[in-house]
C-alpha cells in the first residue's frame, strides 16, 4: 500500500488480521445484502452497463467486496475507490485477488483525511478530463449506511463542480489576466503596498459590505451608525452605497472583465482607498486615478517577473469574491468585531445584486420587448444547477443558490473559528445562513458603541509620489524593453519552426529565452488546459502556433505599456 498508493492512501488504524467476512455472497450491513447469492460478478457487470460507455476514469463510492473493481479493470484506465466503511476496506486490503489491480486503483479513506471536503483527491483528478470521469455509487452500501455514504456523494459532486468552474474560469480569463497585468504596470509602479495599509489601521469595528440583494435592507443602519466603524466594501457595492451618502473607507476590486470598470463610475471614488488585484480592468484604474490605490502581490508568473522591481506588497487570500478579500483584510488589522452585510450567497428576491448596482442599472437601460430584467435574472439563476440552502430569515425555509455562490459561502463557513482576536458576525438581512456563525443585526451590535473612527491616509498618499517610485519606474522601462526584444525574437523563431516543421529547434531556443518563454506560454495556457484537462484534439503544431500568437500579442501590449510610461518602444 505504501508503495503503490502513498499519495492518496493516508493509512488506516485498523489491524490487518484475518477478516471475519467468511462468505462474501452473504455479507450484510443493517440487514441489507451487499451482493447477489447467485452470481455477484454478473451483477457487477450489469451495474457498470448503467454508466456512459465513453468514460476513461471511474470513481467508486463504495465497492462492496470488490466484484465491481474486478469487472471494471478492463474498461477504465484508472479507478479511484472512496471507501468510508472500515470493515469493507479491511477486507479489500487482505483480498489476494485484488493484487492484479494495483496498477490502476487508488484507495482513499476519508476518515484519515484532515479535510472534510475530499480535497485530498485533487491529486488523483490532476490531468484528467472531468468529462471522461464516471461515478458509480454502490447502492447496497448507500441503503445500508446512508449517513456514511450520502454526505460523501454530495462532497464529491461539489468538488467536481468547483473544479469545472475553476477550469472554465482559467480558459476564459487567462488571456485577460495577462493583458491586464501588462497594461496596468504604469499604474502599479505608483501604487502603495497592501502591507502599508494593514499596518496603518487600528479600529474596533469593521463592516464588510457585499453587493447582495439584501444590502438595500441594511442601508438605514449603515447611515445611522456610519461614524462607528471602518467600512470595507466590494467594488460592486460602491455605487449603491454612495447614492445613499455612505462612503466606504476601503474598496476592494479584483475582477478582470472590462465591464467591471463601471463599478468605479462615480465622482466620489477618491473618498476611498482602493485595494486592487494587479489583474483588474485598466479602465477601472483609470477611473480611480485620483484615489489612493493599494495593490497586493499576485501569484501569476507574469506579475512575479516584475516583483523584483515592485518589491513585496503583501499577500491576500481569495475565495471567489472580493468580499473574501475584504474579510481577509479585516482579520489582519487590529479590530474587535467583523460584521458582514449584503452577503446573501443566494438569489434573494430573484436578484443577483442589490438594486442600483452598476450592472443592474446597465441592464435596465438596455431592456426592450425581447430583453427584460426578469429574463436576465432567470438566466443567471439557471446557468448552473440550483442548490437549496438554509435561510437567515426563517430557519425552516430553504432558498436557492448555485455552485458558484456555494463556493464563496463554504469559504466563509470555513473561516468561522479562524480569528481568535476578533468576533465575527453575519449581520446580513436576508440570504443564506452561515454554519457556525452567529447571526445578528448592525443595530444590536453598534447601538451601544460610542467611539468614532477617524482615519488618515496621508502617509499612503505621500508614498505614491516618492523618489523610490521614480527609480522603480526607470527599472521597469528598462526591463520591458528587454522583454519586448526577446518576444519578437521568439515570434520570428516560431515562424521558422512552422515553416521547416522541425519542432526540436523550438526547445533549444526556449532555453535561451526563459522569460519570453514564460510570458508567451501563459497566453497559450488556456489551450494547454483544453488539451490536458478537457480532452480537446489538436494538431501537433497547435502549441507552436499558440505560442507565436501569444508572443505577438504580449509584444504589442508591451509597446502600449512603454508608450504609457513615456518611453520610445
Amino acid at each position: 500500500m505504501s508503495k503503490n498508493f502513498k499519495e492518496l492512501f493516508l493509512g488506516t488504524t485498523y489491524p490487518l488480521e484475518r477478516s471475519s467476512i467468511l462468505n462474501a455472497e452473504e455479507f450484510r450491513k443493517n440487514g441489507i445484502l451487499y451482493h447477489s447469492k447467485r452470481d455477484p460478478r454478473r451483477e457487477a457487470a450489469r451495474q457498470l452497463l448503467g454508466l456512459e460507455q465513453d468514460g476513461e476514469f471511474l470513481i467508486l463510492l463504495g465497492s462492496g467486496l470488490g466484484y465491481i473493481l474486478a469487472e471494471a479493470k478492463n474498461q477504465y484506465k484508472e479507478i479511484l475507490l472512496i471507501e468510508p466503511d472500515a470493515d469493507v476496506l479491511q477486507y479489500l486490503l487482505q483480498n489476494d485477488n485484488l493484487k492484479e489491480l494495483e496498477n490502476i486503483i487508488s484507495i482513499y479513506h476519508p476518515e484519515n483525511s484532515a479535510q472534510d471536503d475530499l480535497e485530498d483527491i485533487l491529486l488523483w483528478l490532476q490531468g484528467k478530463n472531468v468529462q471522461k470521469i464516471r461515478i458509480l455509487p454502490f447502492r447496497p452500501a448507500f441503503n445500508a449506511l446512508p449517513d456514511l455514504y450520502i454526505p460523501l456523494q454530495k462532497q464529491l459532486l461539489a468538488l467536481l463542480e468547483r473544479r469545472s468552474v475553476n477550469q472554465a474560469t482559467i480558459v476564459k480569463f487567462q488571456d485577460i489576466w495577462n493583458r491586464n497585468i501588462l497594461l496596468n504596470l504604469p499604474q502599479l509602479v505608483t501604487c502603495s503596498a497592501y502591507e502599508e495599509l494593514t499596518n496603518h489601521l487600528q479600529v474596533d469595528h469593521v463592516v464588510i459590505a457585499g453587493a447582495g440583494p439584501s444590502l438595500a435592507d441594511s442601508i438605514p443602519e449603515l447611515q445611522k451608525y456610519r461614524q462607528k466603524f471602518l467600512l470595507a466594501a466590494a467594488d460592486t457595492a460602491l455605487i449603491p452605497l454612495v447614492k445613499n451618502q455612505i462612503f466606504p473607507d476601503v474598496v476592494f476590486a479584483a475582477d478582470p472583465q472590462w465591464i467591471n470598470h463601471f463599478f468605479a463610475y462615480s465622482r466620489f471614488t477618491d473618498k476611498s482607498v482602493w485595494v486592487v488585484d494587479p489583474v483588474v480592468s485598466p479602465g477601472l484604474l483609470h477611473n480611480i486615478s485620483h484615489a489612493v490605490i493599494v495593490n497586493w502581490d499576485n501569484a501569476f508568473r507574469l506579475y512575479t517577473i516584475f516583483s523584483d522591481i515592485f518589491g513585496l506588497r503583501g499577500e491576500i487570500r481569495h475565495g471567489g469574491s472580493v468580499s473574501t478579500n475584504a474579510f481577509d483584510f479585516a482579520t489582519k488589522i487590529a479590530t474587535k468585531k467583523i460584521l458582514l452585510v449584503g452577503q446573501d450567497f443566494a438569489f434573494s428576491g430573484g436578484q443577483a445584486h442589490v438594486k442600483g448596482a452598476a450592472l443592474e442599472s446597465l441592464l435596465f437601460a438596455n431592456c426592450n420587448r425581447f430583453i427584460t430584467a426578469e429574463n436576465h435574472n432567470y438566466r443567471q439563476m439557471s446557468a448552473l444547477p440550483k442548490l437549496a440552502v438554509d435561510s437567515i430569515v426563517k430557519t425552516d425555509q430553504r432558498i436557492f443558490s448555485n455552485a458558484k455562490l456555494k463556493i464563496i459561502q463554504d469559504w466563509f463557513e470555513r473561516r468561522s473559528g479562524e480569528t481568535s482576536s476578533a468576533e465575527i458576525l453575519n449581520c446580513t438581512a436576508r440570504g443564506a445562513r452561515l454554519k457556525n456563525w452567529r447571526h445578528s443585526t448592525l443595530n444590536d451590535e453598534l447601538q451601544s458603541v460610542e467611539a468614532k473612527v477617524n482615519l488618515n491616509f496621508t502617509e499612503l498618499k505621500n508614498s505614491q509620489i516618492s523618489e523610490e517610485r521614480k527609480i522603480q519606474e526607470a527599472a521597469l522601462i528598462k526591463k520591458l524593453q528587454v522583454l519586448r526584444e526577446e518576444l519578437l525574437e521568439l515570434v520570428n523563431h516560431c515562424k521558422r519552426v512552422l515553416l521547416k516543421g522541425n519542432l526540436h529547434d523550438l526547445e533549444s531556443k526556449l532555453r535561451h529565452l526563459p522569460l519570453a518563454k514564460d510570458i508567451a506560454s501563459l497566453g497559450a495556457q488556456s489551450q494547454i488546459l483544453k488539451i490536458t484537462e478537457q480532452g480537446a484534439q489538436v494538431e501537433p503544431t497547435a502549441f507552436v502556433i499558440a505560442l507565436k500568437k501569444s508572443a505577438e500579442n504580449v509584444a504589442l501590449m508591451l509597446k502600449k505599456t512603454l508608450g504609457a510610461l513615456h518611453s520610445p518602444a
